[in-house]
């Protein structure tokens, strides 16, 4: 497991973008992507979600590929495995009780707490108008912002998690699953309307 908040932020600069030879597991529309991210573990995509946003190989937006409708999406990128969600939660564990902070970071405080760094993340796009995928017209200074942002945002809810004893990683499939279910891709493609909006 690493070690600390500096070496987890050295080794994630260095490898969270590197593309997996074996191919990208999050962009098959099948059920198998579903059978994938569970065998290669879905902790990793929850993980370097923060980090997705902040640092990509290029300075310029993926290239586009087509879809089966003609229009283009976003190539994907893949995450890596380590760390994962449990990594993270017993770093913050640990940091958490060498401060004796526990009396502070009850599930309450967590939320408020969580709130307000994503008020933080939010402030860096204000003004911003639209922004493109990628950020590339984002400076080095901004994506790194972005990237603190972000992770305060991830250690926050990973604790809440911890504290409300939900398993997060387990939990974001069964939602995901639930998703799948309100949101069959035959009716929904294409289309931003919320579940209740559609009829059988």
């Amino acid at each position: 497991m690493l070690e600390s908040w500096r070496e987890i932020h050295a080794w994630g600069r260095e490898s969270c973008f590197r593309r997996e030879k074996t191919g990208d597991i999050f962009s098959d529309p099948t059920e198998t992507r579903l059978k994938q991210t569970q065998t290669l573990g879905y902790s990793s995509f929850c993980l370097f979600f923060s980090l997705m946003m902040a640092e990509r190989v290029e300075n310029q937006a993926d290239p586009k590929t087509p879809t089966e409708n003609g229009t283009s999406t976003p190539e994907r990128i893949s995450f890596s495995a380590k760390p994962n969600l449990e990594d993270i939660r017993q770093l913050q564990a640990q940091f958490t009780d060498e401060r004796d902070w526990n009396q502070y970071h009850q599930p309450r405080n967590l939320l408020l707490a969580l709130v307000g760094e994503v008020g933080e993340v939010a402030e860096l796009f204000q003004w911003k108008g639209e922004v493109e995928e990628g950020l590339p017209d984002w400076s080095e200074q901004e994506r790194m912002a972005l990237s603190h942002e972000l992770s305060d945002v991830l250690i926050y809810l990973v604790e809440l998690a911890e504290k409300c004893h939900v398993d997060l990683p387990r939990a974001v499939l069964e939602k995901m699953e639930l998703n799948r279910i309100k949101y069959p891709a035959s009716k929904v493609r294409g289309s931003a309307k919320k579940y209740t909006e559609y009829q059988d």
